[in-house]
């Protein structure tokens, strides 16, 4: 029985033409010879996926991106209707990093999803707003009123400070959850008396005779802008991140230099005039060179503080169910360093 099985090999390497033994060397040093070129050939570059939604404070990626900057370098953009879609993306590894606000780090955060921030892009002050309607005239007058909110994210905790500062619970409003492409509909509709929003939602509103009854201004440097990455990913990423840095200073610059251009490139995706663009930066402080030093000074630095601070808050209201290591989450920017260089 063994030498039929025997007998088979042969006739079936004899029908692929290997019947003459003296061929097997010469096929076996082939193999050989193509290893090292295996070998040789470049890993393709990690590409690094960029999570973001609509928001002044995250045009400069854009802007980047109109100009061609991005072009080569493996990042690119990926736009979600709301941060909640950013959000869930991160947890899911559907992206590598994303633009969010420090809140909403720190919510990823405390389930387990290990992050580190890498660049500031925005403070808000007065960006970020409840429009009420006409005859609500005031943070006391939302009581039993309808207010919509994207919950999970930043107008959860913007939410929860015009109620603190009202002197309000959360048992005192009516919270209806909406997502950031709901926000303009649902204020046209009469389905709610006030929403949590933001630019360039919020000047759209203002115009449908909204009322601003409480902004971030009122709340100086706690609607923080940061661009976060995975941790996991943070080591195969350093030049990106450089790139990335200096790809952003250099969109802020451009901003200054050519001001109607910089207008008009971003005018689609806010969904204004050119000539209106410019007026929604009014109320954010933007992450410029000076400002990012400052920000990752050191391991005691303001920012750690006004984190940690957040944090405690976010504890007393409930939008957290545990602390989070902070210190952890800001040293991630120690990895790379901005070259001061433009592209």
């Amino acid at each position: 029985m063994l030498e039929i099985r025997h007998a088979l090999r042969i006739e079936s390497l004899a029908g692929f033409g290997f019947a003459d033994c003296r061929i097997l060397p010469a096929i076996l040093l082939l193999a050989l010879l193509a290893l090292p070129l295996t070998a040789c050939t470049p890993a393709p570059k990690p590409e690094l996926r960029i999570g973001t939604n609509i928001w002044p404070g995250y045009e400069p990626l854009y802007l980047a991106r109109s100009l061609g900057l991005l072009k080569g370098t493996g990042i690119s953009l990926i736009e979600y209707p709301s941060s909640t879609e950013t959000m869930r993306a991160l947890r899911h590894g559907g992206i590598e990093a994303g633009a969010l606000t420090l809140d909403e780090v720190l919510t990823l955060a405390q389930d387990g999803i290990d992050l580190r921030i890498v660049l500031l892009l925005d403070v808000s002050d007065g960006a970020d707003a409840v429009i009420a309607r006409p005859g609500i005239e005031s943070m006391e007058d939302l009581r039993g009123r309808t207010i919509g909110a994207e919950s999970s994210a930043l107008g959860g905790y913007m939410l929860s400070r015009v109620l603190d500062k009202a002197g309000l619970k959360q048992e005192d409003v009516h919270i209806i959850p909406l997502m950031l492409d709901e926000h303009e509909q649902a204020f046209i509709e009469n389905r709610v008396d006030a929403v949590v929003t933001f630019e360039p939602v919020k000047s759209r509103l203002l115009e449908q005779g909204g009322k601003i009854v409480f902004d971030s201004s009122m709340i100086p440097g706690e609607v923080v802008d940061v661009l976060v990455v995975r941790a996991a990913i943070l080591a195969d990423h350093p030049e990106s991140l450089n790139t990335l840095a200096e790809l952003w200073f250099h969109a802020l610059d451009y901003v200054q230099r050519e001001p109607a251009d910089a207008a008009r490139r971003m005018q689609a995706r806010l969904r204004l005039p050119a000539d209106r663009v410019l007026e929604q930066f009014a109320g954010v402080h933007m992450g410029d060179r000076r400002e990012n030093d400052a920000f990752f000074d050191d391991a005691a630095s303001a920012s750690v503080k006004n984190a940690t601070l957040m944090m405690q808050v976010m504890r007393r209201q409930q939008l957290l169910r545990r602390d989070v290591d902070v210190n952890r989450l800001f040293a991630g920017h120690a990895s790379y360093k901005s070259t001061g260089t433009t592209p």
